[in-house]
């Protein structure tokens, strides 16, 4: 199992709801924390065109993201959802067994609510259901009775109640992606496809970083440990998982279920969600074909919620690159401005070139200073 899929198979195990309890938050977040500090490359890799906006922030160390719905793939982070597993909740956890209901009941009637009851229903409610349940005969074939007519009720609902949770999915999914930005690394600077995708087809630049140098635990006395998207460090740098099938959120849209059965049935439910962290999964899943990037992906955390359209790109972060490569079809222009760059933070720059004592397509630095000799001498 490699970084990728290691680190992700222990997000996806790490669930963290809103109403866990802080210390516990802190124990998983912990352990997500010191898995990326242990294992971030000490080289990552970021491709970048020749443009004015590049150079200026190489030259102020800045690292900017771009909304994540700006991506060049426009499918890139969609979750899905399994109507099925929706469907088979809504029987089981949501309804029943109805058993398991009248049972609930009778701990209420003598004053023990569950805990988790509380995810559900407003501690005011939960007062209000114990006292209408006291002196009353709870005899099971009358609750049974009406507990079926309770579920008919719902399933009466449906109709309307999925098109209404569907929609608000994909409406919620839409915002946190255009509220999310991201800059994207990898651990390869010699493939020619990352050249041909990432640097105007081998015209701009690779930067390198290394941010084991940087990346730290932030402050553990966080006052909303559960608002915590930032695995508790001060730079949100996890690898990408490449898989065949997108993220599934279907635990989400039992959330938005949760809320429109409440507004339908005129019972404000708090806020509940079972995995705070879902949106954040879903941005380091990625399609299997686009495994040969090896990326690692620097995440900014939820912009505050506004109606008006977020700007494109943000800036993320300030870290100083340690050295510099320069793309085979360069101009001459791009040459000397990262040549100059390069000399004023003392980082060494490289120019890529086909190595020809090798079968292999990947390209190879040379020193950029002996490249300039080389074709200085031929010139002559």
């Amino acid at each position: 199992m490699d970084v990728h899929d290691e680190f992700f198979e222990l997000l996806l195990h790490t669930m963290i709801s809103s109403t866990d309890d802080a210390a516990q938050a802190r124990d998983k977040l912990i352990k997500l924390r010191d898995w990326l500090l242990n294992n971030v490359p000490s080289k990552l890799y970021r491709f970048r065109s020749p443009s004015e906006h590049s150079f200026e922030a190489l030259v102020s160390d800045q690292i900017w993201g771009s909304r994540i719905d700006t991506f060049n793939d426009p499918f890139e982070n969609e979750p899905c959802y399994d109507f099925d597993t929706l469907s088979r909740w809504l029987n089981t956890d949501l309804f029943g067994p109805a058993e398991n209901v009248v049972e609930l009941l009778k701990l209420v009637q003598q004053g023990f609510v569950p805990e988790g009851a509380l995810r559900w229903l407003p501690q005011e409610k939960v007062n209000e259901a114990t006292n209408m349940l006291k002196g009353v005969d709870l005899d099971d074939n009358t609750v049974m009775k009406n507990i079926d007519l309770f579920q008919q009720i719902i399933f009466n609902l449906l109709p309307d109640l999925g098109p209404a949770a569907t929609e608000e999915f994909f409406n919620s999914v839409l915002w946190a992606r255009q509220q999310r930005y991201a800059a994207c690394f990898s651990e390869e600077f010699k493939p020619t496809l990352m050249w041909a995708h990432y640097a105007k087809g081998h015209d701009g630049f690779c930067v390198e970083y290394d941010f084991k140098k940087f990346m730290k635990g932030c402050e553990e006395n966080c006052g909303n440990i559960l608002g915590c998207h930032n695995f508790m460090l001060n730079l949100t740098l996890a690898p990408v998982h490449y898989s065949g099938s997108r993220f599934d959120a279907t635990n989400y849209l039992k959330t938005i279920f949760q809320h429109e059965l409440g507004t339908r049935l005129n019972v404000p439910l708090p806020p509940y969600h079972a995995d705070v962290l879902f949106m954040t999964k879903a941005l380091l899943v990625k399609s299997e074909d686009w495994s040969y990037e090896k990326e690692w992906r620097l995440i900014s955390p939820p912009e505050n919620e506004s109606k008006e359209e977020p700007p494109r790109s943000k800036l993320l972060t300030r870290t100083p690159p340690t050295a510099v490569y320069i793309g085979a079809r360069a101009s001459s222009e791009t040459e000397e401005k990262l040549e100059y760059i390069c000399s004023l933070k003392n980082i060494p720059c490289y120019k890529m070139v086909q190595a020809h004592i090798t079968s292999k397509f990947d390209l190879e630095p040379v020193p950029y200073f002996e490249f300039k000799r080389y074709i200085q001498q031929n010139q002559q």
